[in-house]
């Protein structure tokens, strides 16, 4: 969900099957996998073609949904609570905001938030309140802001103290939020107190110097790893009880920066992302089983890759979408997995 400044998560062809962007998850369609308009010989799929994102997939547990009122963007920044999905900002220092219900696919655009418009940032969220804070706005921004899930409210909190804010990873566990920025500092924040507190930098800290792009919770442990520019595979766990770091095993997928990263019933995913070294997006997806310290390729329902978009889940249900893509400009598309 990062794009980083030394570099930051929806063709025409004509065919029987027609797409709309009126189509639903409700009436799923083979997945696109040819990408340039022309279905050739040896792929397979419907190319939606035009500016229509996928027609729908076909894998259990996941439906798209391109009904996105807004723009297409990457840099956005989202949280979860329950069936609703709150989510907005994006690159070019966008400010809106909006509600995203998963169980009937409704959008409601919200009042614009009130602070500056930035994309990079971190967002997390604790209880009825959610925290959105860092990014790239008009230069570095550290602020941090709460917003108010039942009464729709923004208030100001404690910035984050130091250092780049640009493209950190942000999780909440058991009730407090971590920020992991790209100058390896990592913090930990304390709604109650509204403090911030520095539980480990670059002197201290186990992993290989790099930062990390991916971040997940699994049973009030953190998972940190998959860092940019692709020279990071490493996965670390958290135990905020004890403030230690254990070694997990490596991400075994291609290299990657600004995947999509979540937490579903005790597993973790990553999925998408671009390709540093290859310069392409993937559009693959992975599953980390915490239990077994062990990673399985899954059936892709990504019809092309995206990168530097948002994803967040309720620990039942995710949602992953926006970001950048290999076509067509930035993208509107969101998924839903409901396993």
């Amino acid at each position: 969900m990062k794009f980083y400044l030394i570099l930051a998560s929806c063709l025409s062809l004509f065919l029987v099957v027609s797409c709309s962007k009126e189509e639903t998850a409700d009436e799923p369609q083979p997945l696109a996998t040819c990408v340039d308009g022309i279905q050739n010989g040896e792929e397979t799929g419907t190319d939606c073609g035009g500016s229509c994102d996928p027609c729908g997939v076909n894998i259990s547990g996941w439906n798209s949904d391109n009904g996105f009122p807004g723009s297409g963007r990457w840099g956005t920044i989202g949280f979860m609570r329950d069936n609703e999905v709150f989510v907005g900002f994006g690159y070019n220092n966008k400010k809106d905001f909006y509600r995203y219900n998963v169980n009937n696919g409704n959008w409601v655009q919200l009042d614009d938030f009130p602070g500056q418009g930035r994309d990079q940032g971190f967002g997390f969220s604790i209880g009825n309140k959610a925290y959105v804070g860092g990014g790239s706005c008009s230069g570095l921004c550290r602020d941090l802001w709460e917003y108010d899930l039942q009464e729709g409210a923004w208030t100001e909190r404690a910035a984050y103290p130091e250092g780049n804010v640009a493209g950190t990873t942000g999780l909440a566990i058991n009730g407090k939020g971590y920020a992991f920025s790209i100058y390896l500092d990592f913090w930990e924040y304390d709604p109650v107190e509204d403090i911030w507190i520095r539980k480990g930098d670059i002197l201290d800290l186990p992993m290989t110097l790099q930062p990390t792009d991916v971040g997940f919770t699994v049973q009030n442990k953190g998972y940190f790893g998959v860092g940019p520019a692709g020279q990071f595979k490493e996965l670390w766990e958290y135990d905020p009880q004890t403030n230690d770091w254990e070694k997990k095993a490596d991400f075994p997928g291609t290299e990657r920066e600004g995947a999509f990263s979540f937490a579903v019933k005790g597993k973790g995913y990553v999925a998408m992302g671009y390709d540093y070294y290859d310069y392409k997006f993937v559009n693959d997806l992975w599953e980390y089983d915490p239990t077994a310290d062990t990673w399985t390729e899954l059936p892709s329902p990504f019809s092309y890759g995206m990168s530097y978009g948002t994803s967040c889940s309720n620990g039942e249900v995710a949602f992953l979408g926006f970001g950048k893509r290999e076509a067509q400009g930035d993208a509107d598309v969101v998924y839903i997995f409901k396993p």
